[in-house]
């Protein structure tokens, strides 16, 4: 078959969604489909490249205040006009320029079409959204724009032949289902396989190490997890590795707060005398990455949202146990620990690290259930069916 994606983020651009799209495209190349993606233009990268046996074809696009610029016509026109090139459309993602400039000519495409929701806008109002008064104001301007873009957009969305979501509790499924009466199938995510080789590190050989993999932004609330290793009673000898993809302005207020929280506790900074090191790994490759998490003896999540986090599915391949904050998909599954909020890290830290027992049970029902849901080749033969038979339909 020949497939169109179209996914804001893909390389080089690195987050949960371009990790997941990025796998089904290539799984769907490898088994001999024409895969084509157009995604946002980046400085420096040409128009159109191959990538692992993707066609890549980027278009400067961007949104900004909640609203999406660009060639707008031109890109319309280059999904519409050329159907006949390919024999299905997925568009990745609600509210995002690629998929939502195409929403309103869904009905001018005869080709089968496939939306993956990556979750949509949480309308509800949190406690940090009342942190200030510009962020309360941004939180109500957003939810009434994103509110009439989903009012708006009903008869769009019935115009897919398939809704792929992440998870069944989602507050997006049952969304689409009370406002479309759209039943959507349930495609989770997935981890490399080298997360899942070998089985779980025995815990003799692994680190006296908590990792957390996130991009280093404010959502993330790195901070919080910093503070939580730092004021805890964790056992001297344990360190806290952040990994991240790039240097970012919330990077330099997490090692700001570091630096305070250490001055507060009469805790050492140096790397001669400190006993609670804190190691942040910029830009490291993909295999030092699954290193660190396969010989980590946890995993921490500190977010304030989440939908399906690839980095906990990766934690559980790997059988690290994980502690969490009570955000997207967490709660519903094994190998960790929820907390309500990020206060409570620390308590559920110390308890992962004072007992090796725990963390070996919670490592291998992490492990065991990610075996039999989290594999890659699982989900690109789960979307390769979908499309298969819509084709089947269609003729």
């Amino acid at each position: 078959m020949n497939i169109l994606v179209t996914c804001f983020t893909y390389l080089p651009r690195r987050d949960g969604v371009q990790f997941v799209c990025k796998y089904l495209c290539e799984g769907l190349a490898a088994r001999g489909h024409h895969v084509t993606v157009l995604t946002h233009q980046h400085e420096g990268l040409p128009k159109c490249e191959v990538i692992n046996g993707v066609h890549v074809e980027r278009w400067p696009i961007y949104t900004k205040h909640m609203h999406h610029h660009g060639p707008r016509e031109e890109f319309v026109r280059r999904v519409v006009d050329r159907q006949n090139e390919y024999d299905a459309l997925v568009n990745v993602c609600t509210q995002s320029p690629m998929t939502d400039w195409l929403l309103p000519h869904l009905g001018e495409i005869n080709r089968p079409k496939l939306l993956h929701v990556h979750s949509i806008w949480d309308f509800e109002i949190h406690p940090w959204d009342c942190a200030s008064v510009g962020g309360l104001a941004h939180k109500l301007a957003a939810n009434a724009r994103w509110g009439f873009y989903y009012r708006a957009n009903g008869e769009n969305f019935h115009r897919y032949d398939r809704v792929f979501q992440l998870y069944e509790q989602d507050y997006s499924v049952s969304d689409f289902q009370k406002w479309y009466g759209i039943r959507s199938e349930i495609l989770e995510n997935a981890a490399e396989d080298a997360f899942h080789e070998g089985g779980p590190v025995p815990e003799g050989e692994r680190s006296k190490s908590i990792v957390c993999v996130a991009n280093f932004n404010k959502q993330k609330n790195q901070i919080a997890l910093i503070k939580a290793f730092l004021t805890a009673d964790i056992p001297d000898g344990w360190s806290l590795d952040l990994v991240g993809s790039r240097e970012t302005e919330e990077l330099g207020k997490m090692r700001e707060a570091e630096t305070r929280l250490r001055a507060e506790r009469g805790l050492p900074h140096d790397a001669a005398r400190c006993c609670r090191p804190i190691n942040y790994h910029i830009g490291i490759s993909r295999e030092e990455t699954v290193s660190l998490v396969r010989k980590a003896s946890a995993y921490a999540m500190s977010s304030m949202w989440e939908a399906f986090p690839v980095s906990l599915v990766e934690a559980m391949s790997a059988g690290t146990p994980w502690v969490s904050t009570d955000v997207g998909i967490a709660r519903y599954l094994p190998g960790g620990v929820v907390v309500s909020d990020a206060s409570e890290l620390g308590t559920a830290l110390v308890r992962i690290c004072a007992d090796a027992s725990i963390r070996t049970l919670l490592g291998r029902e992490g492990f065991d259930y990610a075996a039999k849901h989290f594999r890659i080749d699982d989900k690109v033969f789960q979307v390769e069916k979908a499309l298969a038979e819509l084709a089947v339909v269609g003729r």
